[in-house]
Order: structure tokens, then C-alpha cells, then sequence
């Protein structure tokens, strides 16, 4: 920490070692925040991360003990503003880069020059898996907050990201399996007496796609075609209800609550 505790920097770096493959991984990290005016703060994140291949991975179905860590990059960058001493906003804006994604496009069923192709039985085995995946999620988030002690609080927040594949192997491109282009949440709580407390919360994102090579027709069947992911769930909209009441006595609180879900 330096200027009065207006700049700060956290270094550090993890190592990992499998001797299943005998892969050694070194990923650096830092973090930095900075207070350029009063109730300001500007925060900056980098690190490098690793998944190792599992146990089914190396020896399932479609395994491959000559796998390799699975790795990725996080870039994020944020903005918070004290607007009182009650009210904060924040913005943040974030890039992950991952690299050697392990994938087989043999091993799911999908449409190849007007036929089915894939892991079917007596057919088609599949496969080994490979490291054959690269991909990015990129987004941003805004967050406004408000914190008190007595009548209301909550906060409310909306995230724009997209999430894209590629197979190197393949050539093929697709949005990732949890790629939610928009998320909106929402809660609130009102303290309406000393013992006696509501609250709402409402989420509602965009949804993710269903993994696979399937597109919904117009007759509601489902079909299997050439590209992977272009088939939705629908939209998730959710709204809960809450209200709290405390009864107090000489040595003991006893807090009754009664919830309705998804509204």
C-alpha cells in the first residue's frame, strides 16, 4: 500500500503439479486499486487459471490419459463511486480467454452433408477427447446499492456477456453453454417497525442454450442440424415475497417468516 493507502497491490502466483501427466503449471495473478479522487475507487485484476482433466476425462468413455490442463485468462476492470454514505455505484467490465478446452466433436449426434452422425451403438463409438477448444466471455455489470440500518435497502444490478466457442478441430463456432446475453436482478427491503420487516427479490435472465446440435421447428418437434447450440430455453423470470416478524423478550428472540416463491 502506498499514498495513504490510496494505491494497493496484491501479487502472488499458485503452482500446480499432476503426475498423472506429469504437467506442471505455473499461473501468475495481481490485483490492483487505486483512489485517484475522494469516493472513488478503480480496481484492476489479472490472473491465470487451470483445470485438470478428471478422472472420466482420462479414462472414461472418450478418455485420454494424454490430456492437458484445461487454462484461462481473467482480465477485469471496475469503477465504484460513492454517491452518500448510503448509495454506491459500480461498474465492471471483464474478459476471460481460455485455451485448450477439452472437446470431441465425434461424440455428439449431429447432421453431417444431410446425415446423422456420432456416438450411436453398433455404429459409431466416438472418439478420444482432445484439447481442441478456445473460447472468450466478455461482459460488462452495473450495480447500485443501497445500505441502511433502517427503513429501506437493496440493490439492483443488469449484465450484458457473451460467450463464444471455437473448435480448432472442427472449424465450428457456437455460443457457450452458459452464455446469458442478459441478467437483471432486483431486491428490496423495507423495514416497516422494529419487528417487522419486507422484502422482494426479482431475477430475470435470457437463459441458456441446451447443449447439442438441435434446432425447434415450427411444429414443436426437435431436430438435429449441422451447428451446435442454436436451440434456447426460454427466458427465466422469477419474483419472491418475504415478511419478517420478531418477537423479543427478556433473553430470547424468536423471528417468525412466511415466503412466497416465484410469484
Amino acid at each position: 500500500t502506498l499514498f495513504g493507502s490510496r494505491f494497493a497491490m496484491t501479487v502472488g502466483s499458485r503452482w500446480d503439479h499432476f503426475s498423472v501427466t506429469g504437467q506442471t503449471v505455473w499461473m501468475p495473478r495481481v490485483n490492483i486499486a487505486l483512489s485517484p479522487i475522494r469516493n472513488t475507487r478503480v480496481t484492476l485484476g489479472y490472473g491465470q487459471y487451470s483445470q485438470i482433466p478428471d478422472f472420466f476425462q482420462l479414462y472414461g468413455e472418450f478418455g485420454n490419459p494424454r490430456l492437458r490442463a484445461e487454462r484461462a485468462g481473467h482480465y477485469v476492470a471496475g469503477v465504484e463511486q460513492q454517491i452518500n454514505d448510503k448509495t454506491r455505484i459500480r461498474v465492471e467490465a471483464y474478459d476471460r480467454e481460455d485455451r485448450s478446452g477439452i472437446y470431441s466433436v465425434a461424440n455428439e449426434i449431429r447432421l453431417v452433408n444431410a446425415g446423422i452422425v456420432g456416438p450411436r451403438v453398433g455404429v459409431n463409438a466416438g472418439k478420444p477427447l482432445e484439447n481442441t477448444l478456445r473460447s472468450y466471455s466478455r461482459g460488462v455489470e452495473i450495480f447500485l446499492q443501497r445500505r441502511s440500518a433502517n427503513k429501506l435497502l437493496g440493490w439492483i444490478s443488469y449484465a450484458y456477456s457473451r460467450t463464444r466457442v471455437t473448435d480448432v478441430a472442427s472449424g465450428l463456432r457456437w455460443d457457450g453453454d452458459f452464455d446469458q446475453p442478459h441478467t437483471f436482478n432486483l431486491y428490496g427491503s423495507y423495514r416497516w417497525t422494529n419487528s417487522l420487516n419486507v422484502s422482494a427479490k426479482y431475477r430475470y435472465g435470457t437463459n441458456f442454450p441446451v447443449p447439442g446440435f438441435l434446432r425447434l421447428e415450427r411444429n414443436g418437434s426437435i431436430s438435429i442440424i449441422e451447428q451446435r447450440n442454436q436451440l434456447r430455453m426460454e427466458a427465466y423470470s422469477r419474483l419472491d415475497f418475504r415478511v419478517n416478524k420478531a418477537f423479543r423478550f427478556d433473553h430470547l428472540q424468536l423471528t417468525l417468516y412466511g415466503e412466497v416463491l416465484n410469484v
